[in-house]
C-alpha cells in the first residue's frame, strides 16, 4: 500500500517513479499537489493474483472490500459538485 498525497503531481508529470507497479493499493488526495477540489481517490489492483497448485487462478478480492468499507461505513454521501471536479483530474 502507498499513499502518495503529497507527491501525486510529482508522480502525474513523470517526475518520480509511479507507486502503482509496487502497491496493491494507492490512494492520495485531489487537492494538495494535483490541485483539484478536496478529496481523496483509492486506487486498487484487479487481476490475476496468484495460482495455486492446481493451476488455478487467484484473483484480487480487493474492490468489494474497500467499497463496503469506505462507503457508507466511512464516508457520507456524494457530493455531485465535487465528484464532477474530481472528473476533470
Amino acid at each position: 500500500m502507498s499513499d502518495m498525497a503529497h507527491i501525486s503531481g510529482l508522480v502525474a508529470a513523470g517526475v518520480i517513479p509511479s507507486p502503482f507497479e509496487y502497491s496493491d493499493i494507492v490512494t492520495t488526495t485531489t487537492h494538495k499537489s494535483l490541485r483539484g477540489p478536496r478529496g481523496a481517490l483509492i486506487f486498487y489492483r484487479k487481476g490475476v493474483r496468484s495460482t495455486n497448485a492446481k493451476g488455478e487462478k487467484i484473483m484480487y478480492d480487493l474492490g468489494e472490500k474497500i467499497s463496503t468499507a469506505v462507503f457508507p461505513g466511512l464516508q457520507g454521501g456524494p457530493h455531485n459538485h465535487t465528484i464532477a471536479g474530481k472528473s476533470n483530474l
